[in-house]
């Protein structure tokens, strides 16, 4: 049976919100083999190296990703890190603090990677500096609360002040996940314990630098609604903005298998919807609570399952298309969501960059990350779609739902240029769309930028390392486009003179 017609409408004078260009941002943590066996190259490489044994494939592909926004030691691995441990000549070689703990192992399920190599702190807070100037990316750091010591924290603010000019990294975390029972001297459970530790560290922090911006540690709006108000309540205009971390689909420690079932890919695929779901419900308690739009760090994110996957990562077109999905969601909730990194850059979940001893492959996520970051405007404009629709299953934290579409639409806007991001869940399908374009002239030869493959499971290899690529072409624009099944594309229209 042929699909329905499907039709995209947008109005390029109705601009609804500014597009932060900090939500294509990344995540470097000391986990697995994201920095060792990631940036730095492991003993016995042959892979190009620098004089400092940095992986020169990596740091290439890097600069081809061109992330505007890095952050960095952690996640978890923040709140274990003395700062003080990686800098200068002389630096300890010490056991991860976070990541090699016998608990934390057994509860990953002895990955096929080291959760927690030893770390010997090379990757420190120079070189991750030096890492964001040569790839042009605002830092980010994480400051550790796990030894509870406020003059640590603000020690690291001088530093960074004094080394490379005041707000030379414009956002602090003041810890990581500090809900979370795995959280090195967290709070979990204890909300109003850190509100305290929040006002203790901002006084010092602020102190040492007073440009700086401060990211409170938020959590899942379902889980942990309790969590977010006692925060939002007890820090309120003190902290800039609110922390959010979604990985989806979530693991459970009683069920967390995710297959590579047709139901499994259309939840995936569907993921955005969750993610937007959590934004609105943080931001309707702000309202509540504060009066005002909070705004929201979604500072870890990205396509999950089972929590072994954060040393065997995915690589497919299936969390191609939901982390579309995840940014257009970011684009719909741009006037909430002003910074994201996608957890991780390199070997973990679903990343673009994967590496063996020798070799890099860049995963059907590099290309769509790289086509939202090269393509995607300053401001949202209206845009909607009427398309056919499919069911899909609940998938631990992802809900079942009657009707997802299978074309989603975002567009935004730049001075002389105005994009259109549509994504085509169908799995096997072609999807046609008539699209009208109101209130903007432009040339009638278009560019096209396609990422797709031959099904959800399509993925890049040492062997085949562009099965699933970026496929440029030009065309004579007829108000019309196919869409091929398991695609992102971006119809890039010129302003005319």
């Amino acid at each position: 049976m042929a699909n329905p017609p499907s039709s995209i409408r947008v109005k390029a004078n109705t601009v609804l919100d500014a597009i932060d260009p900090r939500i294509y941002g990344q995540n470097i943590e000391h986990m697995g083999r994201q920095v060792l066996g990631g940036i730095v190259a492991e003993p016995g490489s042959r892979a190009p190296q620098d004089s400092r044994g940095f992986r020169l494939d990596v740091l290439e592909a890097i600069k081809k990703l061109n992330p505007p926004l890095l952050r960095w030691p952690g996640g978890c691995f923040a709140d274990s890190y003395h700062w003080s441990d990686g800098i200068g000549p002389h630096r300890p070689k010490i056991p991860n603090r976070m990541w090699g703990r016998l608990p934390i192992r057994m509860m990953f399920g002895n990955p096929p990677f080291p959760l927690g190599p030893e770390e010997d702190n090379r990757f420190g807070t120079d070189e991750f500096m030096e890492l964001c100037r040569s790839v042009g990316a605002e830092p980010s750091i994480t400051a550790s609360l796990g030894a509870n010591d406020p003059e640590e924290a603000s020690g690291w603010v001088a530093y960074i002040r004094d080394r490379y000019g005041a707000g030379a990294v414009p956002t602090w975390s003041v810890g990581n996940e500090q809900w979370n029972i795995i959280e090195p001297g967290g709070c979990a459970s204890r909300p109003r314990k850190y509100v305290e530790r929040f006002h203790r560290f901002s006084k010092a922090m602020r102190h040492a630098d007073p440009d700086i911006q401060l990211i409170a540690s938020g959590g899942n709006a379902l889980m942990f609604a309790r969590w977010n108000e006692e925060i939002i309540r007890g820090i309120g205009a003190d902290m800039d903005l609110l922390s959010l971390h979604l990985y989806m689909p979530g693991w459970s420690p009683l069920r967390s298998h995710v297959g590579n079932s047709l139901g499994d890919y259309y939840a995936i695929s569907a993921a955005g919807l969750a993610l937007e779901e959590q934004i609105q419900l943080i931001e309707e308690m702000a309202d509540r609570l504060l009066g005002k739009a909070l705004p929201i760090a979604v500072d870890e994110w990205n396509i999950l399952g089972p929590l072994r996957r954060f040393t065997d990562p995915y690589q497919t077109q299936r969390e191609a298309i939901g982390v579309a999905g995840i940014i257009h969601a970011f684009h719909r909730q741009a006037k909430y969501v002003k910074t994201a990194g996608m957890f991780a850059m390199l070997n973990s979940a679903a990343p673009p960059l994967i590496t063996t001893l020798d070799t890099l492959v860049q995963t059907p996520v590099f290309y769509v990350l790289r086509l939202y970051r090269q393509l995607s405007g300053k401001a949202r404009v209206f845009s909607e779609v009427e398309c056919p629709s499919v069911g899909t299953p609940r998938l631990l934290n992802l809900p079942q739902r009657r009707s997802v579409p299978l074309l989603d639409a975002s567009a935004s806007l730049d001075e002389h240029r105005l994009t259109v991001f549509v994504i085509n869940r169908d799995h096997q399908e072609n999807l046609e769309a008539a699209i009208d374009v109101a209130d903007f002239n432009f040339s009638r030869l278009v560019r096209i930028h396609t990422v797709a493959a031959t099904g959800y499971q399509a993925a890049n290899s040492n062997d085949q390392p562009e099965t699933v690529t970026e496929r440029i072409s030009e065309v004579e624009w007829e108000g019309h486009l196919v869409f091929p099944p398991c695609s992102v594309t971006a119809i890039v229209m010129e302003r005319s003179s």
